[in-house]
């Protein structure tokens, strides 16, 4: 866990930082769906759209919150001096494992009809010219504000302040089930089954980050498979 304890006034001010996150991004959410139906554009006003969702959030919200208001210090929640190369092996490594199980997932779901319906239109609607706009767009979106973000809130403040209650994997849970229900009402969810594919998901990808959390010490592998993932 962070080797530097919260004071109350700190714990206090992140609380307040994760609360207006959370509005925020609801609100950026609900923009983007009314605006740009959700998918990514090679576009000026997308563009500005995204860009300044990243000012506000990641730089404004999260970094001069947490660095400058509540007098934390993100570097060393995100890097520890001797442990960056095997923290990226570790995130590169997870990945690789990640895409192989959502594989074989996403085969078994197919073969037995049980693909989410938002999910396959999805799918049917992407082109192969949108792919690389995609993944460019969609990296920008996942390491420069989502994994920042989430990973700095959820794995890098939660996770520490619950787990001086819980203990490390009491805590790794409880982060996990908040960072799913945090993500309720973010895109439009036409049934129960999708709301318990979005939440089954989320969380088992929670608890995963979490536990790159513990066993790494600092957020930098949960980031990149956070970031890659998106």
């Amino acid at each position: 866990m962070q080797n530097n304890e919260l004071d109350k006034t700190q714990i206090r001010k992140g609380i307040v930082i994760t609360v207006f996150f959370v509005v925020l991004r609801l609100i950026v959410a609900k923009l983007w769906n009314l605006w740009f139906g959700g998918e990514y554009h090679l576009s000026i006003s997308f563009l500005i759209f995204l860009f300044s969702v990243f000012l506000v959030m990641s730089v404004g919200l999260v970094y001069f919150g947490f660095n400058k208001w509540a007098g934390v210090d993100l570097k060393a929640w995100w890097f520890k001096r001797g442990n960056i190369l095997g923290d990226i092996v570790w995130g590169v490594g997870t990945i690789i494992g990640m895409v192989i199980l959502l594989i074989g997932v996403g085969v078994v779901m197919w073969v037995f009809d049980l693909m989410p319906p938002s999910l396959i239109a999805r799918q049917e609607g992407t082109s192969l010219s949108q792919i690389p706009i995609d993944l460019v767009l969609g990296w920008f979106f996942g390491f420069a504000i989502a994994s920042f973000e989430e990973e700095t809130i959820f794995r890098g403040f939660l996770q520490d302040v619950i787990g001086r209650k819980f203990g490390e994997w009491g805590s790794n849970l409880l982060q996990a089930a908040i960072f799913s229900v945090a993500h309720l009402g973010m895109e439009p969810l036409g049934s129960i089954v999708n709301v318990a594919f979005l939440l089954l998901f989320i969380f088992g990808f929670g608890v995963l980050l979490g536990w790159l959390r513990i066993k790494r010490g600092t957020l930098l592998a949960a980031g990149i498979v956070h970031g890659f993932i998106g």
